[in-house]
């Protein structure tokens, strides 16, 4: 599961150019029991300072979610 996190100034849920990725966003990736299964932080995927990815397995369902740290 990856994806990007981006500053969205104009709310239309779509990364334009002028809308810049967020480095250093800490994620939770959490399994079907709520339970954090795993954590990375933005900016360490393919050098994109606000991507990220985790590796999981395909035949369960998982929720991203933004750190409430952040």
């Amino acid at each position: 599961i990856g994806d990007r996190v981006w500053r969205d100034t104009n709310g239309n849920g779509v990364q334009e150019g002028s809308e810049a990725d967020i480095p250093g966003v800490l994620l939770n990736l959490r399994d079907a029991n709520g339970t954090v299964a795993a954590q990375v932080t933005t900016g360490t995927v393919s050098g994109m300072s606000g991507n990220y990815r985790f590796y999981v397995n395909p035949f369960q369902t998982y929720t991203v979610e933004i750190d409430p740290a952040n």
